[in-house]
């Protein structure tokens, strides 16, 4: 998985999603959406936090945001700092974080939002 979003690099050959390596990708997260770790995230900031900075750097709105963190569950917790959250939550917080730019592409390692 890191070969295809870019954390890694093949020795030879190339990887590509939709035609372009995404590490060349100007907005990333409407491309391509990722959940490999749950804990990816800055423990002081809130849920919402987290996300508006993905959103910012992304050209993602504001309602979206909103729209990810219900869709995972998480629109009660949204204010909440995101360092306190149980695995679950913080895999719902990663769901969110993939699903934000509404990609055509997702990759998940072990999903679960039950």
């Amino acid at each position: 998985m890191g070969l295809i979003l870019g954390p890694a690099a093949p020795t030879p050959g190339a990887v590509t999603v939709n035609g372009q390596p995404c590490t060349s990708c100007r907005r990333p997260l409407l491309e391509a959406g990722a959940l490999l770790e749950a804990k990816t995230f800055h423990g002081g900031r809130s849920a919402r936090n987290h996300l508006l900075c993905l959103a910012l750097s992304n050209g993602i709105s504001q309602a979206r945001v909103n729209k990810v963190l219900d869709l995972v569950g998480l629109a009660s917790a949204a204010g909440n700092r995101a360092g306190g959250f149980s695995p679950g939550t913080s895999q719902r917080l990663g769901s969110a974080a993939a699903l934000l730019g509404d990609p055509p592409v997702l990759t998940l390692d072990e999903p679960s939002l039950a």
